[in-house]
């Protein structure tokens, strides 16, 4: 028997076939995608879809649903009629807070049995510009010199929005909407309405008129036409190289309002290096007033009656402007003028205005090395990749232009002995490394180097240097430290080994195996010891990629290595005297894969698939395509940029489609979609890593362009009887899923299409698009209209495909082009869960506290997303050793993370713990992949962070939001650079309203600074009293005392007249801070007016 399983959707109702037999029943279930609107106003609740069980017509059916939004948290968001199928929303969604609801629905007749297996539904919250843009400062304060040149960039504002990312609804555009004052031009700053950077815009900027500007920011989504937020910048004006003076405000500004601008001004941007003729018409400035009267134009300025002199000049009667000469970029960038319109009668029909000439740059410089010579020296010992010099060069022409982007490269070396490649140069940094083994300091004691730098990202002009390297002598002659005189106890002896950085490129020819360094004990003079070593790559898995010379030291490497495979070995170096005794404590010693451009781009499928409506206007997106690079993530090795290399037909432009280089979305690029004569569109993408300048991956994707919506159904809700009334299709197409991996036999016909125009007629069915011809996956009977598929589907590779029939009569003339169909592979669990790393690494304080999270291990799944098949659950499969608990670790199974699980790490007795951690899917009970985790036991936080004073006293102008109030430095006496001696500050009190705020330097983590994190009102508060505490990045090993300081803060007018100036009278500075003191209880003491140092805090 055959059962058919519906869903509908408005009215539409979608149905299959299911196919008999005892093979595991595919899933019959067609769900549509189910995409709400957020924010719907009802009325609830409302009927969003009816789900339905073919069987429901000969017995009665029970429908329920489960999952988050139905009976597990959010609660009771969606229900079923559990008769009709009908499932309703209760409620207003929100996709700020969920995006998307994943339920399971079951059918269950009278008698208790299920009709179907249960069956999942997504239903996607669409977005709705629902969040006005918030600016991440309230007032942002910057400040510029008045000398400054238009162009100066002063500030960046920012705003966020919450709606979602990358779609209209948070693309945020920038715009001043006010100025205040307005002098001495309306227009004195200008911001980019994509950055938000707020630039000079004219000149005329005078500390002295107007020391300050206060602008009202606007940030507006939907690209400038949305949702609107404001703020406030305030920008203080500054003497060029003075400080700034006291400003009187308390007269009121004189004058009158400047007149609005009247002229037409075309923008003007010249290329340099013009062949003329000259003198060459470049624009016309025009008075609004030049029809009425007669007008007569001049220019002053730079470039017109001031050096250089007569570059530009402009026809009195006219307007017209004109270039004398070729301008060099390089020797002025721009020149701003002043044009003057007179009228006959003598009178200025306008105020002068600024007109702003750019020079465009030309590649015309080629770069320049900062040195003819330079040199630089190696030990013959390193290791390869060891850095020896770096090589600069600089361009005159604009900087971040093509025209200044270099590249370098090695073009010779002398001599080439014992590698013709024994060097290697970083093409964007310049940094020279060492690009083999064999250097050697008596046979080839100086290496010489030419190295060009090309321009245009190496394609352009180019320049040269030389570069000498000399060879020194290894590390033998490094002294040994001696620890006679060190002090006794139980303080742990200082390492003594000698032991270089080892960073080892991927992909080495060998010959294996190849000496990588020498580890030396400093006693192997005075005894004899034997070295070797432990840990992963070495006597564990992957074992023997690295061996040691047990006599002299020498670590090899035994193989290729592969970074991908495993980017990093950390290994324990033992050495141990012919007494059995060890020289030393073990040391650990990291080698790090060094990652090599191998990997080409994949794209994620071989052929993608989408759709456009013909009439889409410009911009319109049509798909994304996307692909991974498995080099180094976040290195130019596998940041990949798009491009389109071919487009058939290429009718009606060659360039009917573009993709954005970065996001690999493709959109509309030009007008003349015609669904009758270009159904289909094939274009050929590229994906090439090194920012697009290396190696490529291609993919096919096939563009179905559609019929405009006139022919889309149009759904009648006036009754629920009325179900759908649309336009006649041709055929009657209904939607096709097919389960991938069949194994057929094929070719296996999998529906059967009919033609419902004039059944009389001879007609010859084809079909063409993705999965058509020439791949033939597909094909049709050309006379019954029978629908093959001729292989075994893999969803991973193609999810689905879009196909469009042709009708030829028996003529050959085609009669119809109809509308496309889908055909959806669906998922069956045939991938593995892989992680993303083959051995992970962490790091755990001895002393940490059962909970305490060590590291997250992560792994992907092919399989589809939000099914069964790629749930993924985590487990600890072993644990090396076990001491002093089996279980010292726990892992969560759904986010990986794991935490210590049990008291009694030891970092002297077990420093090392290796885990076996599993992957599986099918919500852990699926297909599984295992991965190593090396946890290292760190020593104790024995020593707090402390302050080495009690109390600290600064002051900060009011007004101002991000300005430094104080650097405070703290003291620790664990090991520096570790987690137990990195410090964290947080203020704890004294700042009930966030006015402050504290973080940890990015330079020194002992440093603690606080700035303004609003603007303080000297008005409303003069001082502020803060208590900070600092503690460690990891737990005590025992209770300790938590070291606190005070902080007094005050606050400093920058707004009265100088004889009321708190900060320049030192009597009442004085009263003001005899006041704070007379409020907190503290004693001040002031020191003697010799020293000049500020006030300092003391005991009473």
């Amino acid at each position: 028997m055959r059962t058919v399983w519906c869903m509908i959707v408005g009215a539409l109702i979608i149905a299959v076939q299911s196919q008999d037999g005892l093979r595991r029943r595919k899933r019959e279930w067609l769900i549509p995608p189910l995409n709400i609107p957020e924010n719907s106003n009802g009325p609830f609740p409302q009927k969003i879809a009816q789900v339905r069980a073919s069987h429901d017509k000969s017995k009665k059916v029970s429908y329920s649903i489960s999952g988050p939004g139905a009976d597990q948290d959010p609660l009771n968001i969606f229900t079923v009629d559990k008769d009709t199928g009908d499932l309703y929303l209760t409620q207003r969604l929100d996709r700020e807070k969920q995006h998307s609801y994943s339920m399971l629905v079951k059918a269950v007749a009278e008698d208790g049995l299920a009709t179907e297996d249960p069956i999942q539904i997504v239903i996607n919250v669409i977005d709705m510009n629902d969040n006005k843009p918030a600016f991440t400062e309230d007032v942002f304060a910057g400040e510029v010199v008045e000398s400054s040149p238009i162009g100066t960039e002063v500030i960046r504002v920012t705003a966020t929005d919450l709606d979602e990312p990358g779609s209209d609804n948070s693309i945020i555009r920038y715009s001043i909407e006010s100025q205040e004052p307005q002098e001495s031009n309306s227009s004195m700053f200008t911001i980019n309405p994509v950055t938000g950077v707020i630039s000079v815009g004219a000149l005329g900027l005078d500390s002295e008129k107007y020391p300050q500007y206060t602008l009202e920011v606007e940030a507006a989504d939907m690209r400038g036409d949305g949702l609107t937020g404001r703020a406030k910048v305030v920008v203080n004006v500054t003497k060029s190289l003075e400080s700034v003076p006291v400003i009187d405000q308390s007269s009121s500004q004189d004058g009158l309002r400047r007149r609005k601008r009247e002229w037409l001004i075309p923008p003007l941007n010249i290329p340099e290096n013009s062949n003329g003729p000259f003198p060459q018409k470049i624009a016309q400035v025009r008075a609004s007033h030049d029809k009425s009267k007669k007008v007569s134009y001049s220019i002053s300025g730079p470039g017109a009656d001031q050096d250089p002199l007569n570059i530009f000049t402009v026809d009195k009667d006219t307007g017209d402007l004109y270039v004398t000469q070729r301008l060099d970029r390089e020797k002025q960038h721009s020149y701003s003028m002043l044009v003057k319109a007179v009228a006959e009668d003598g009178l200025a029909t306008e105020d002068p205005i600024q007109i702003v000439i750019n020079v465009i740059d030309m590649n015309d410089n080629k770069p320049a090395f900062t040195e003819d010579v330079f040199a630089g020296e190696v030990v013959e010992s390193s290791p390869i990749g060891t850095e020896v010099i770096q090589v600069t060069a600089t361009d005159l022409d604009e900087p971040g232009s093509d025209n200044s982007i270099i590249r370098y490269s090695i073009e010779s070396q002398e001599p080439q002995e014992s590698n013709s490649s024994m060097f290697t140069i970083n093409p964007v940094t310049g940094v020279i490394s060492v690009g083999a083994l064999g250097l050697d300091s008596e046979k080839y004691p100086q290496y010489t180097l030419e190295v060009e730098a090309a321009d245009m990202r190496g394609d352009g002009l180019t320049g040269r240097a030389k570069v000498v390297v000399n060879v020194t002598k290894s590390l033998e002659s490094v002294p040994v430290i001696d620890q006679s005189s060190s002090q006794d106890g139980l303080r742990r002896r200082k390492r003594e080994w000698l032991i270089p950085p080892l960073n080892i490129p991927e992909n080495s020819n060998g010959p294996f195996p190849q000496k990588i360094a020498q580890v030396r004990a400093s006693h192997d003079k005075s005894k004899k010891v034997s070295y070797s070593i432990s840990g992963p790559g070495a006597d564990q898995d992957p074992l023997n990629i690295f061996t040691v010379d047990k006599d002299t030291g020498d670590l090899y490497v035994t193989q290729r290595l592969d970074r991908e495979k495993q980017h990093s070995y950390s290994m324990l170096v033992k050495a141990v005297a012919e007494d059995g005794l060890a020289t030393e404590d073990p040391i650990q010693i990291v080698i790090n894969v060094i990652d090599m451009n191998d990997n080409k781009p994949a794209f994620t499928e071989d052929v993608f698939a989408g759709e456009v409506v013909e009439s889409s206007p410009i911009g319109t997106e049509v798909i994304q395509v996307t692909a991974t690079d498995l080099d180094e993530p976040g290195s130019d090795n596998s940041i990949i940029r798009y491009s389109i290399e071919s487009q058939e037909p290429q009718e009606s432009n060659s360039s009917m489609f573009t993709i954005n280089p970065v996001t690999g979305v493709i959109s509309v690029g030009a007008l003349g979609l015609d669904s009758e004569k270009y159904p289909q569109y094939t274009l050929e993408v590229e994906a090439a890593d090194m920012r697009g300048d290396g190696l490529t991956g291609r993919a096919k994707v096939v563009v179905n362009v559609t019929k405009s919506l006139e022919s889309v159904p149009v759904i009648d809700q006036s009754s629920p009887a009325e179900r759908l009334r649309r336009r006649r299709r041709r055929f009657s197409l209904a939607p096709i899923g097919i389960v991938e991996n069949n194994n057929g036999p094929f070719p296996l016909r999998i529906k059967q299409f009919r033609y419902l125009m004039n059944p009389d007629e001879k007609i010859s069915y084809t079909i063409i698009g993705c999965g058509a011809d020439p791949l033939n996956i597909f094909f049709v009977d050309k006379d019954t209209c029978d629908l093959y598929v001729t292989q075994p589907l893999d969803r991973e590779e193609c999810s689905h495909y879009t196909l469009r029939f042709e009708t030829v009569n028996e003529n050959g003339y085609v009669e119809y082009i109809d509308p496309p169909f889908t055909i959806k592979v669906f998922d069956e669990n045939d991938n593995k869960p892989i992680f993303t790393e083959d051995v992970f690494t962490g790091e755990v304080p001895e002393s940490s506290p059962i909970g305490f999270s060590v590291l997250q291990v992560h792994a992907n799944d092919r399989d589809e997303l939000y099914t069964p098949n790629s749930d993924i659950r985590y487990s600890i499969q072993s644990q090396n050793p076990q001491e002093p608990s089996p279980s010292m670790f726990t892992i969560n199974s759904r986010t990986g993370v794991l935490t210590v699980n049990a008291t009694g790490l030891n970092k002297a007795k077990y420093p090392q713990y290796i885990l076996e951690v599993k992957a599986a899917d099918m919500e852990g009970n699926g297909f599984s992949a295992k991965a190593k985790v090396n946890i290292t036991v760190m020593a104790n936080n024995d020593h707090a962070p402390d302050f080495p004073r009690s109390f600290y006293m600064t002051a900060v102008k009011e007004n101002a939001v991000g300005a430094l109030v104080a650097d405070i430095v703290v003291t620790d006496g664990d090991k520096p650079q570790t987690s137990a001696w990195n410090a964290k500050f947080k203020i704890v009190g004294g700042d009930p309203d966030g006015l402050f705020s504290v973080r940890t330097a990015d330079d020194n983590k002992h440093r603690g600074i606080i700035t303004t994190a609003k603007a303080l009102e000297y008005e409303r508060n003069r001082t502020h009293i803060l208590l900070v505490t600092v503690e460690n990045d990891i737990p005590f090993s025992t209770p300790m005392t938590t070291s606190t300081a005070t902080v007094l803060v005050n606050v400093l007018d920058v707004n009265e007249t100088p004889g009321q100036n708190t900060a320049s009278n030192p009597g009442q500075t004085h009263e003001l801070i005899r006041e704070s003191v007379k409020r907190t209880g503290m004693v001040m003491v002031k020191k003697n007016k010799k020293n000049r140092t500020p006030l300092q805090m003391g005991s009473r």
